[in-house]
């Protein structure tokens, strides 16, 4: 699978289930029987993904929340949707 561009929308997949735990947000993908630790940036890119984002819209609302600078945040956004699509957490989101 190839790395996301910031054109590329993203949602989360709807059948999994994702918990608050302290400081981290677990997912878990019953089917799979695959579960994902997320940090709390993780967590809250994770909560921004309810409804379909481009990677770059992302990019740009975590570099306002955390303070980054814009290239920072696309690489790190992309590498976070990157992993989360490689683990099927995520799914390019239709037109």
């Amino acid at each position: 699978m190839s790395e996301p561009s910031a054109e590329t929308p993203v949602v989360r997949r709807s059948s999994l289930i994702a918990e608050r735990v302290l400081d981290e947000t677990v997912v878990l993908d019953p089917a799979a029987d695959v579960y994902v630790r997320l940090n709390s940036s993780g967590g809250w890119m994770w909560e921004q993904l309810r409804e379909p984002r481009t990677v770059g819209a992302l990019a740009q609302a975590l570099a306002a929340e955390y303070g980054l600078e814009a290239g920072r945040a696309q690489a790190d956004v992309t590498a976070f949707v990157d992993g989360l699509l490689e683990r099927r957490l995520v799914e390019e989101a239709q037109g």
